[in-house]
């Protein structure tokens, strides 16, 4: 559970931007996604959680890359020896 804590929570996040678009700007009728709560729900539930593990991802090797690079520069490996 620990493990994809941020995933529940980006997901939980999305869940509720997502049923507050519906409420917000979907459409009436026509959008296959927009028109219904039901499905714009769970959609954003997803893209929350994808978003989350990006960032997630994106974070964990910034700090990897700190603890393995010397030279005081994080954005790229010392590749000099």
């Amino acid at each position: 559970m620990r493990r994809f804590r941020w995933e529940l929570v980006g997901a939980l996040a999305g869940a509720v931007v997502g049923w507050l678009y519906w409420r917000f700007w979907g459409c009436e009728q026509g959008c296959l996604i927009r028109s219904n709560w039901e499905v714009m729900t769970p959609y954003g539930a997803v893209m929350g959680a994808l978003v989350a593990s990006l960032i997630k991802d994106f974070f964990r090797l910034r700090k990897k890359e700190g603890r393995t690079n010397t030279s005081g520069d994080a954005r790229r490996p010392d590749t000099h020896s």
